[in-house]
Formats: C-alpha cells, structure tokens, sequence
C-alpha cells in the first residue's frame, strides 16, 4: 500500500489526533515484561539466523527485504513465538484477577483459540465471568455472547475479531496478551 501511495499519505493521522477528532477513547497503557523460556528463545534464535543468512545470502536490498515473500514468512515464524509465550498466559490471569471488579467489563485479545480457552480456563478456576467472542461462529452466537456480556459484566475473550471496530462503550480496561 505504502509502495503505491508513495509513502504517507497526508495527513498524518496519530493516536492523539484520533482521539482529540473522538475516534479514540482516552487510555493509559501499561505494558508487562515476560520472558521467553529457554525452549521459545532457543526456537526465537534459529528464525533469527534464519532470517540474518538469508537476507545476508540473497543480494536483497532494503525495500526488497519486506516484499520477499519467504522473509514475510520466517518473520511470523518468529513473531507467533514471542505471540504465542507461554509465560503471557499467567501473567495476564494475574492482571485479571488482581485487579478485576464484578462491576466491570474487560476485553482480553488473545493470539488463538488454544491460548484463549488456557485463559479462560484459569479465570473460571479464578471465580471470574468470561465470555467468549469469536466472529466465526455460526447462527448469532456472536452477537448473543456480546449482549450477555454487556448485560451481566465480566472478560470479554476474543481472537483479534474485535479489531473490525465493533463499538463496545462499556469496556474499561483491555488486556492484549
């Protein structure tokens, strides 16, 4: 997109900027360290040499590099590691719980399906309410769950489905795991 456009379009449209035009809603953001394990690092490396001996192999140059199908590739190969971390899990169930109010609605973005129901396993051991949003699911589920959740409060947990903009006014606070 960028290639066709020429670059940046004006104008430039930043997130204080989206928010002062009231397409935003103000936030604070608080960002949590976890650490790879030895098994996930040592997995992060290899994609990461992977990547070096390619790029450095190729003859490739700076825009080429990020069109290069292959490098495309190897590059989510080594980000759904880091997406994928096993210590994101509990650290996000710690947020939850640690600071969850049954007056509250809260909106988890989880990575997939196996990290979304490891999640949601553990805030239900937790005592804590959880829907599920997940915009493939068929005959209205989706939309059912979504009016459940307004209604009764609680973690709304959903796969990256919510990015279509779906105008939820009643979420307090978002996890991105």
């Amino acid at each position: 997109i960028m290639g066709f456009f020429n670059g940046i379009i004006e104008p430039i449209i930043t997130l204080e900027n989206a928010i002062a035009a009231g397409r935003l809603v103000p936030y604070e953001y608080f960002p949590v360290t976890v650490y790879l394990s030895a098994e996930e690092e040592a997995e992060y490396t290899k994609w990461t040499k992977k990547i070096s001996d390619y790029i450095r192999f190729s003859g490739l140059d700076q825009e080429q590099i990020f069109s290069e199908q292959q490098l495309k590739i190897m590059f989510l190969n080594r980000a759904r590691i880091v997406k994928k971390a096993v210590a994101k899990e509990p650290s996000a169930v710690e947020i939850i719980t640690n600071n969850f109010s049954n007056e509250e609605h809260w909106l988890v973005y989880c990575e997939d399906s196996d990290q979304l129901s490891r999640v949601e396993h553990d805030l239900r051991a937790n005592g804590i309410r959880t829907f599920t949003y997940i915009s493939d699911l068929q005959n209205g589920v989706p939309e059912e769950e979504l009016r459940a959740f307004k209604e009764k409060r609680g973690v709304l947990l959903s796969i990256r489905c919510l990015d279509e903009g779906i105008d939820i006014p009643v979420i307090s606070h978002a996890v991105i795991i």
